[in-house]
């Protein structure tokens, strides 16, 4: 079982909605451009600030920084890094990647382990049981669940047994590199589901990119 004990402050309400993703074999301004940000255009901005999709404002933010030699992206209230195709492009040209989503609101939970470009381990809360693990995921006697917010300390300790990074609460309460960053649809490749009632083209990101 991993030690779940130190990141006991993951459970503030704060954090209901997030994605952590670690890239090793990557610089952090690549990372930046695998979301869709101009590197170019960071601010400095504290975890609850960087919040996207509020107060009419339709774009999302990204906050990077460096720990340990890897590249850490988090998300509060955005998903880009729990979709399969930015795992994979993140690591096209070499490097490790593992990413943790979760949403309490609607109870929604994924994990993405990739390598090389390829997707070594991916699961969620519907497929548990279903989807490939990371080989080295110590076992769980319940697996992943996410009932009564049980999964996100073990998620954030994965990551430290994975990655060789212990996921710190001072990265949330302190001002980041902050990038603003849009809807991830925007950067996968677009396909026609069909015609809606005028005739026009029904068109959305191609769901194979969500997924291994």
């Amino acid at each position: 079982m991993l030690d779940t004990r130190g990141y006991r402050w993951i459970k503030d309400e704060r954090y209901d909605a997030v994605t952590i993703a670690i890239a090793e074999g990557v610089s952090e301004d690549a990372v930046i451009r695998t979301y869709g940000g101009d590197p170019g255009s960071s601010n400095l901005a504290t975890f609850d600030q960087s919040i996207g999709m509020v107060n009419g404002d339709d774009d999302f933010h990204l906050q990077t920084l460096t720990a340990g030699g890897l590249v850490v992206a988090i998300e509060n209230n955005g998903w880009t890094g729990a979709v399969a195709e930015i795992a994979r492009r993140a690591t096209a040209d070499g490097g490790r990647w593992l990413s943790v989503y979760w949403n309490g609101a609607i109870v929604n939970f994924t994990v993405i382990y990739a390598v090389n470009g390829t997707i070594e381990g991916w699961y969620n809360d519907r497929s548990c049981g279903q989807g490939k693990k990371p080989a080295s995921t110590p076992e769980w006697d319940e697996g992943v669940s996410s009932q009564e917010g049980w999964s996100i300390a073990p998620s954030l300790a994965l990551m430290e047994h994975l990655m060789g990074v212990k996921i710190m609460e001072e990265w949330f309460t302190t001002p980041q590199r902050t990038t603003r960053i849009p809807d991830v649809d925007s950067l996968l490749p677009q396909v026609v589901l069909g015609k809606n009632i005028s005739g026009g083209d029904i068109i959305q990101s191609d769901p194979a990119a969500w997924t291994p």
